[in-house]
């Protein structure tokens, strides 16, 4: 199932990047943006995606709307970048994600498999 989400990337120039990984991904107004490893984070409410943006003022993030293809409420995150690919992993795995290596997500999170951006909105 799709739906509308919010994403919140980081604006460098006129390009727009995952806000946090280091498995940086590219987003662009119509383009679906597909990950190498994992899922894409987004947000269900516009709402939760700017207390999301506010509590990172200063590096440069922007809201998406967009479709974001099979989303699915997040309860817990990669603690850190350099755990991405060990979170996905045991993530993919069904193992028990491990709580010294995640934290737990922002309210409102949803993963997704894919985002497509629809407009610029904040």
């Amino acid at each position: 199932m799709n739906g509308t989400m919010y994403k919140v990337v980081r604006m460098e120039g006129n390009e727009f990047h995952s806000s946090f990984s280091t498995n940086i991904l590219s987003y662009a107004i119509g383009k679906k943006t597909l990950p190498t490893i994992g899922k894409v984070f987004c947000f269900k409410f516009l709402s939760d995606a700017v207390v999301f943006l506010d509590s990172w003022s200063g590096i440069g993030l922007r809201i998406f709307s967009g479709i974001a293809e099979n989303p699915k409420m997040m309860k817990r995150m990669s603690r850190h970048p350099n755990f991405d690919s060990l979170f996905w992993k045991s993530y993919k795995n069904k193992k028990r994600i491990n709580k010294i290596d995640s934290c737990p997500c922002y309210k409102g999170t949803f993963v997704a498999d894919s985002f497509t951006p629809t407009a610029l909105v904040r």
